[in-house]
C-alpha cells in the first residue's frame, strides 16, 4: 500500500514537471502575445509562409501551460519609426518558442541626431514547464521614451493596417518562408 501512494506522489510531482507553472500576470502576458499573433494573422503585414508560422507560435501560446515540444520558431513584429519633438521611437514585440521555452519581449529603439541612438527592453518573460516564470519589467526605467507602455497595453494599441510594421519570422521547419 505504501508503494501505491509514493506512486501517487511521484505522479502528481511529475505532473508539476510537466507544465509550465503560472501565475495570474503570467496568463495575462501570454494572453496578451495571443492578440499580439491573431492581429498578426489577420493582418496584411505577412506573407502566407509567414504566417503559417505564426500560426505555429500561436498554437503554442494557447496551449499553455501545457509545453508543446518540437516547435521553434521566433516571429518579431516591428512597429513604424514615429517622431517626438526632437527624437525617433520605434518598437518591436517577439514571440520565441525553443522547444519547450516560450519567450515573450518588448522593446524599441530610441534616436536623436544630437546624442545618437540606442535600444531599449520594456519587459522579457519567459517560461518553460517545471519552472516558475521569468518576468522583468523595465518600464519604469524608461522615462525618456515617450510611448512607453505596459505590454498589454502596447500590444492593445497596434494598429496593424497602419503603414510603417514589418514582420521578421524564422522557423527552419518552414521551407515556404525560403522562397518570401
Amino acid at each position: 500500500m505504501d508503494n501505491d501512494e509514493n506512486t501517487s506522489e511521484s505522479d502528481e510531482s511529475s505532473d508539476e514537471l510537466d507544465v509550465c507553472l503560472f501565475t495570474p500576470r503570467d496568463e495575462e502576458i501570454v494572453a496578451a502575445a495571443v492578440v499580439l499573433l491573431e492581429k498578426i494573422i489577420r493582418s496584411p503585414v505577412g506573407s502566407a509562409a509567414q504566417i503559417a508560422s505564426v500560426a505555429k507560435a500561436l498554437h503554442v501560446l494557447k496551449r499553455l501551460p501545457q509545453p508543446t515540444p518540437g516547435v521553434t520558431v521566433s516571429v518579431s513584429l516591428t512597429g513604424p519609426r514615429r517622431w517626438y519633438g526632437e527624437h525617433e521611437i520605434y518598437h518591436w514585440w517577439e514571440v520565441t518558442v525553443e522547444d519547450l521555452v516560450v519567450g515573450i519581449s518588448s522593446c524599441g529603439h530610441f534616436y536623436r541626431q544630437s546624442t545618437g541612438g540606442d535600444s531599449f527592453t520594456l519587459m522579457q518573460w519567459s517560461a518553460q514547464p517545471g519552472m516558475g516564470s521569468d518576468f522583468s519589467d523595465y518600464l519604469a526605467q524608461h522615462w525618456i521614451v515617450d510611448d512607453a507602455k505596459p505590454f498589454e497595453q502596447d500590444v492593445g494599441e497596434i494598429e496593424l493596417s497602419e503603414p510603417g510594421y514589418s514582420l521578421e519570422v524564422i522557423d527552419d521547419e518552414n521551407p515556404l518562408l525560403e522562397q518570401d
